[in-house]
């Protein structure tokens, strides 16, 4: 894990909440259960979603920013979502999430759920606000 890089994350998300981009975010220092959480990464439509905003917890990979064929970099690859988010189906009813799955994992009964998305290896001056646009994609677009 390239543990500057993941510093610059930090310093950039608190950077995006002073400026009232995201509403805050919390990490863990644990060695055993390093993770990231951004509170507010991005608004959702009301008329879809039944939360105002997308909340995301991210567990630091041991790979993180560690180098990889072709130039590029290993990046965030599991992602958690508000548990409790859902979307609105055709008939009305709120419904889960497809690919949002609650495991018994670390996170089971802390109140995330696994999004079944996978970012790709990133280029050398990609940060962790590359992220936000992969899960708004399948969010606001699922396949």
């Amino acid at each position: 894990m390239n543990t500057a890089r993941v510093r610059q994350d930090l310093r950039t998300l608190q950077d995006l909440g002073r400026q009232g981009e995201i509403r805050g975010v919390d990490w863990s220092p644990n060695p055993h259960d390093p993770w990231i959480v951004i509170f507010g990464a991005f608004r959702l439509p009301a008329e879809r979603f039944n939360f105002p905003d997308c909340n995301l917890k991210l567990p630091l990979p041991i790979s993180l920013y560690d180098p990889v064929p072709g130039g590029r970099y290993t990046f965030y690859s599991t992602i958690f979502i508000d548990e409790k988010l859902r979307e609105r189906a055709p008939s009305g009813a709120w419904q889960r999430l497809r690919r949002q799955f609650v495991y018994n994992g670390n996170e089971a009964g802390k109140g995330w759920a696994f999004l079944c998305v996978y970012p790709h290896a990133v280029g050398r001056d990609t940060d962790i606000r590359a992220l936000f646009p992969v899960v708004q994609r399948f969010l606001f677009n699922p396949r």
